[in-house]
């Protein structure tokens, strides 16, 4: 078995706010069933209430899954959640949303909306965690190099989704980000090259089916970025790829990371 989706039932006998309330929480977890995880959905509240009176809560296994990967196990979440009814969710369910894969481009962009401050207190949260648990780091680090291992090209649109989301949340945001990656670079040239040989070593590890999936995906979004820019902007970026091809060339012959061409 390589996950499953379960559904939490909340007694509510020893509720202080609501007694007797009965409510419930989907979710899915890619492990197994006794490795401790509780759950990610829900958010505060479920974690609170779970914290405070665990004897009301008692978890079902409603569907195990035994070949695929995370991806797998996403879908077969979404397919238990397409059943709930909106109007349910944060009432009937400690649910907020009706999507497995995290939060819908469409709610990320509604809450940034109504609170443009919370993409910092987030960082400030997250930075003030680490630096009281700095092993959190690692473990978050290594989460993620298994999400990546299980399923690379869903963990890979998920993180462009991300950007995406942030870039249109903040508008200032890209230009920012692109002024610290040339700050960084020029204090060390052979950053660019290192982040080369790893997106070639991540490439290199997926398999052929996996290679076309990205290459299509890839295709679309170019062609979208493109069709949206101007005929100056486009001359723009050409010369720009141009010099910037030229700059790695000569920066690949002078480095030991890579075996110069030869002459």
């Amino acid at each position: 078995m390589i996950g499953f989706v379960y559904l939490w039932f909340d007694s509510g006998r020893n509720s202080e706010s609501a007694p007797g309330r009965r409510r419930w929480c989907l979710g899915s977890h890619y492990g197994s069933e006794d490795d401790g995880y509780v759950t990610s959905t829900g958010g505060q509240h479920f974690k609170a209430a779970y914290r405070k009176r665990p004897q009301d809560f008692k978890r079902r296994i409603i569907q195990r899954i035994y070949e695929g990967n995370g991806r797998t196990v996403l879908n077969a979440e979404q397919r238990w959640l397409d059943l709930i009814k909106s109007e349910e969710l944060l009432y009937r369910y400690y649910n907020r949303k009706k999507s497995a894969a995290g939060l819908s481009r469409e709610d990320i962009l509604r809450i940034q909306a109504e609170d443009p401050t919370i993409t910092v207190r987030q960082g400030k949260s997250l930075s003030a965690t680490y630096a009281a648990k700095p092993e959190l780091r690692y473990q978050m680090g290594k989460y993620q190099r298994d999400a990546y291992a299980a399923d690379p090209i869903m963990m890979a649109e998920r993180m462009r989704r991300m950007s995406l989301d942030a870039y249109a949340a903040d508008p200032t945001l890209k230009e920012r980000v692109a002024k610290a990656t040339r700050d960084a670079r020029a204090a060390d040239p052979t950053i660019g090259l290192r982040v080369a040989a790893a997106s070639r070593a991540w490439y290199a590890g997926l398999t052929e089916e996996q290679k076309r999936e990205h290459a299509e995906k890839t295709s679309v979004g170019r062609k979208a970025s493109w069709a949206k820019k101007s005929f100056e902007q486009r001359k723009v970026d050409a010369e720009r790829g141009w010099i910037t091809r030229r700059a790695n060339a000569a920066k690949r012959a002078q480095t030991d990371l890579f075996t110069p061409p030869p002459d």
